[in-house]
């Protein structure tokens, strides 16, 4: 893990450059790493995560989602989505990199198992599109940084790139891990629905 990962540059959906360690300094963090924004199986991914967002922000964990997509290609997803959450571009993958979310062959993104992952979301609406000039053998994934610290906590690399654990079993997860008491709060998925 890359010590200085609090300090590489992100782009926002502007093109403004900050770097990386804002988004968790104040605050916990969930970073939603995006494969790309024409995979399928991550946009559902990311979509089921809508009905925690509020979950996870009563937790104090902000919330940003991480592409390798250009600004202006961030931007357009996040209006075509509507996205509750920021998006960050990482278009040199300095920050995929840094935090160990790798590329696996073209098989392991393209095999049988995947494309029926994919295929499925296609008929659930999600459409299937190219990588816009990005890796199609990135990972994709999430990780859970504490304020200020210089390495996430957690990290889940999806491989093969369907395979996410439900967001009810991380925000649970995010309870036990950054609140030390046996009941720091009512379960709040619960209290959503």
């Amino acid at each position: 893990m890359d010590t200085a990962l609090p300090l590489i540059s992100i782009r926002d959906m502007y093109n403004q450059s900050l770097p990386f360690g804002s988004l968790w300094r104040d605050q916990a963090a969930l970073l939603v790493f995006l494969r790309h924004p024409g995979c399928a199986v991550c946009r559902s991914n990311l979509l089921d995560l809508y009905e925690y967002t509020t979950a996870f922000r009563m937790l104090d964990i902000n919330l940003a989602v991480i592409t390798m997509a250009q600004p202006a290609a961030a931007q357009a997803f996040a209006r075509l989505y509507r996205l509750p959450i920021p998006i960050y571009s990482d278009p040199e993958r300095q920050i995929y990199r840094a935090t160990g979310f790798g590329e696996g062959s073209l098989y392991q993104v393209a095999s049988p198992q995947v494309l029926l992952h994919q295929a499925w979301q296609f008929l659930q609406g999600h459409w299937v599109g190219g990588g816009q000039g990005q890796s199609l053998t990135q990972y994709g994934g999430h990780a859970l940084i504490k304020a200020r610290a210089t390495a996430p906590s957690y990290i889940h690399v999806a491989n093969p790139i369907y395979r996410y654990p439900a967001w009810q079993s991380v925000l649970e997860y995010t309870q036990k891990r950054f609140y030390a008491s046996e009941e720091p709060m009512p379960t709040l998925a619960r209290q959503l629905a």
